[in-house]
């Protein structure tokens, strides 16, 4: 029980001994992590409903990692849609920029689908690639390949092809996203002569 918060333990503690707690945002996840552990029947249904109830901005990634992990079908169901249809302010959070890139992959991949009613919605996640590569661009552009694999190409717009991707240098200079850019777009890019 060490890998708990002392905070999280004296929760968990008086749920136990009186059937009540009082949850907020910073302790939900520690709260529910150390009732499944302990095996407790009820506190983490409490602490999905609590979840649902409080989905906001802030909280919606750590909510949607701890979905993810521990597989709360209701939750993950309802953080896509959540996190779709707030993609464009979400992407702008830290916890969204300090994801791990399978992490993103896998978010990207749920939002990307059929859960988002925005018609630009594959633009929105070329747009949340990009923006999670350049808050650490230097060990992150080596992800592009990777993750412009979750862009349907067929769903860009020539607009925003010429106006935002191929304005991004990140998408001109790197091998990966130019050899996408080819064999999505046939666009070419001329070889430097020395």
């Amino acid at each position: 029980m060490n890998q708990f918060d002392p905070v999280i333990v004296e929760m968990v503690s008086k749920y136990s001994n009186t059937g009540r707690i009082e949850l907020c945002t910073n302790t939900v996840t520690g709260v529910f992590q150390m009732a499944v552990f302990l095996k407790l029947p009820e506190l983490p249904t409490l602490c999905v409903g609590f979840m649902l109830g409080s989905v906001n901005l802030t909280s919606c990634i750590p909510f949607w990692k701890l979905a993810e992990f521990y597989n709360v079908q209701p939750l993950r169901i309802y953080l896509r849609t959540f996190i779709s249809n707030s993609l464009n302010d979400v992407m702008k959070t830290t916890d969204f920029l300090e994801l791990e890139v399978e992490h993103v992959k896998r978010l990207l991949s749920d939002v990307r689908l059929k859960y988002s009613e925005a018609p630009q919605r594959y633009e929105m996640v070329y747009l949340a690639v990009m923006h999670w590569i350049r808050y650490k661009v230097i060990e992150r552009r080596w992800y592009i390949g990777r993750l412009l694999r979750l862009i349907r190409p067929e769903e860009i717009s020539a607009q925003f092809l010429n106006e935002v991707i191929l304005d991004n240098k990140l998408m001109t200079e790197n091998d990966a996203a130019k050899k996408w850019l080819w064999n999505n777009f046939n666009v070419r890019f001329n070889r430097r002569r020395n």
